[in-house]
């Protein structure tokens, strides 16, 4: 379904579209996807060879499909959690938020290959993305993952975003508490 065999192109027109139909189709598909996690369950191999796409729509898009196939099947994603993981340094922001997202849904299935992540998550608290900084919060509490403490107490204090406060005294609490 989401394979883009290698052809040889005569034309420099169709070299320029290649990103843009990888982008279109896993954007159309990606609608579907959303509302129907197990229609694309059996191509998360071909999804996530998209992790590393040079287009950033694309990158975008396969992150956001793991995530919500992740939903259903969170151990068919885990397998990807090295990937994702590296997603969280992606230049682009959705890229990362999607990444992000779908660690969350994906970790359910495996918190120890979250937690073997923990240099990523740690460097995520810094994002400057609230919505990455939030759920990197709750992947390190789920995963209970070797991140400094005092990193999760200052956001807890400082951030200026109050999800992001919350999410990081929920992460301190379990933490403690467990």
């Amino acid at each position: 379904m989401l394979q883009f065999p290698e052809t040889q192109h005569n034309s420099r027109s169709n070299l320029r579209e290649v990103p843009t139909i990888q982008t279109n189709t896993l954007a159309a598909v990606g609608h579907v996807v959303a509302n129907y996690p197990d229609t694309a369950a059996d191509h998360v191999d071909s999804i996530a060879a998209h992790l590393d796409a040079d287009a950033k729509r694309a990158r975008n898009n396969a992150a956001g499909f793991l995530a919500d196939i992740a939903q259903e099947h969170p151990a068919d994603v885990i397998t990807y959690v090295t990937e994702l993981a590296n997603r969280l340094d992606d230049p682009n922001i959705q890229a990362r938020i999607n990444a992000s997202i779908a660690l969350l849904q994906a970790g359910e299935a495996n918190p120890d290959a979250v937690r073997d992540q923990h240099q990523h998550l740690e460097d995520a608290l810094t994002d400057s993305s609230p919505d990455v900084r939030a759920n990197a919060c709750t992947l390190i509490a789920n995963a209970h993952a070797p991140v400094p403490k005092e990193k999760l107490r200052d956001l807890r204090a400082n951030d200026p975003n109050e999800a992001v406060r919350d999410r990081a005294a929920r992460a301190l609490q379990r933490l403690t508490d467990e």
